[in-house]
């Protein structure tokens, strides 16, 4: 689950692509991402705070 092939990466750069996995919409209008930190229970948890 966690790779993806792209067929077109044969004829690409050999660097490939990267592809955006999520999108963090906020809540609420004009707030910031004040905290980021990865779940120490799930290593592929990131888990974001938002400001007021």
């Amino acid at each position: 689950f966690k790779y993806f092939e792209d067929k077109t990466d044969e004829v690409r750069d050999p660097m490939g692509t990267l592809f955006p996995l999520w999108k963090f919409p906020p809540s609420s209008a004009n707030r910031s991402v004040t905290a980021l930190t990865w779940n120490p229970a799930y290593s592929d948890m990131l888990i974001i705070g938002y400001g007021l």
